[in-house]
């Protein structure tokens, strides 16, 4: 199982520089549809913060997804799962979510050089590679205060590889296409083809993983 840039916790408290306040929480899906209501955790009548983690059937999707006995048990059928984050510039998905690490997240990073900061690196650099320890994340769920607390406690109880990558140019946050090496069209080929080798490690973990069986 392999996640590549998703907001495994909502992007409410995770966007690039500022977190959005309640009152713009409506406006998503406004602009963005059902799937912006269900990212920013307002897809239902209650508030996120203040439910019951037992109180399934009442959260919003994204939290249920995370807690619900129906999601893990397909989660833990898989034999790995491993996460692909972007350290940072990407204004769509914040590594806070993507790597579901809401706390904070040691990665050093990588010198930059100047004329990188705007235009990037030519090939992404993989931070940091490294697993949970599900047995550190045991903490009872009920004490936790704030909804992505509560999913992420619960989603890192699964062993996770997180894999931390930076292209860099932090300044341009555009790196949410990169990391996949987005290649739709012959634009975004040449502008996310720094994501490559991000892609072929992926792709070389999957094909080592096969080779186990």
């Amino acid at each position: 199982f392999m996640t590549i840039a998703s907001p495994h916790l909502g992007v409410r408290k995770y966007t690039w520089g500022v977190m959005y306040p309640k009152t713009m929480f409506p406006i998503a899906s406004v602009l963005f549809g059902q799937t912006g209501k269900e990212l920013f955790l307002h897809d239902s009548d209650h508030e996120p913060d203040q439910m019951s983690p037992c109180d399934i059937s009442q959260q919003p999707l994204i939290m249920k997804m995370a807690l619900d006995e129906e999601f893990l048990q397909a989660l833990r059928a898989f034999k790995s799962r491993r996460i692909y984050s972007n350290l940072r510039g990407d204004f769509m998905v914040s590594m806070r979510t993507a790597a579901i690490e809401p706390a904070d997240f040691e990665a050093n990073f990588p010198p930059t050089k100047p004329h990188e900061l705007f235009l990037g690196r030519n090939e992404g650099i993989i931070v940091t590679e490294q697993k949970n320890i599900p047995e550190e994340n045991c903490r009872d769920i009920k004490q936790a205060s704030h909804a992505e607390d509560v999913m992420a406690l619960s989603l890192n109880k699964l062993e996770w590889s997180k894999v931390i990558v930076d292209f860099g140019a932090f300044l341009i946050p555009s790196h949410h296409n990169k990391i996949c090496a987005h290649s739709a069209n012959i634009w975004t080929r040449y502008f996310c083809s720094a994501g490559k080798n991000i892609m072929n490690n992926a792709t070389d973990f999957i094909l080592h993983s096969q080779e186990e069986k």
